[in-house]
């Protein structure tokens, strides 16, 4: 994807949930020729709400709330759309998204835990349309890699616990990197100063 704002839009979103105390997951979803149409947020860690957005609840995902927020569109407008995640959708949101005929799919950062874009190739109906996947600069990659495990770490998860050891087997390089400014507590910190996402966003430049 060459227009670098739905990839802002959606590390904006992951920043925001952060911050709120949910899983640093944001999402977005925009027509062809890039304008951002609706936005969404990892809620999970948020007073609960079914109303318009999903949050406190464990349906309460960056992209359900994206797809949620979208205006009523026909068949024709959905396949038109493409969803963009700061990371790989779990089987929840990937399914949502396919339902409302949303196809191509824009994620910064492979989730080898909960990642279910596997899925494309071997469920027949997901392969009856071939999804387009999309993806970003290695540094929005790195980004949105890091703040996620780096918010495991903050998590109630073991250590043991399998995220980690997929992370740190598939993606040795930002597990190392989050690990150490976990250790140093710089997103905490960010966090703490109610940082803005212009700020956050420069943390591994």
């Amino acid at each position: 994807m060459s227009n670098a704002v739905p990839w802002d839009v959606a590390m904006e979103e992951a920043w925001d949930a952060y911050s709120a105390g949910s899983l640093p997951i944001g999402a977005c979803v925009v027509d062809d020729t890039g304008e951002v149409l609706s936005r969404g947020r990892n809620r999970l860690g948020e007073a609960r709400r079914v109303e318009g957005i999903i949050a406190g609840h464990r349906m309460a995902h960056a992209e359900m709330n994206a797809l949620l927020c979208l205006l009523d569109l026909t068949a024709e407008q959905s396949r038109q759309l493409t969803l963009v995640s700061s990371v790989e959708p779990c089987p929840m949101c990937l399914g949502a998204m396919r339902m409302q005929r949303i196809s191509p799919l824009a994620f910064a950062t492979r989730d080898s835990w909960a990642g279910h874009t596997d899925a494309l190739e071997q469920t027949a109906y997901y392969r009856q349309k071939p999804t387009m996947l999309l993806r970003p600069p290695p540094d929005i990659e790195a980004w949105c890699s890091v703040l996620l495990i780096c918010s495991m770490f903050e998590s109630y998860l073991p250590r043991e616990h399998g995220f980690f050891e997929v992370h740190r087997h598939e993606q040795p390089h930002h597990f190392a990197a989050a690990q150490h400014l976990h250790t140093l507590g710089s997103w905490q910190h960010l966090r703490q100063q109610h940082a803005p996402f212009e700020v956050a966003r420069n943390l591994l430049t």
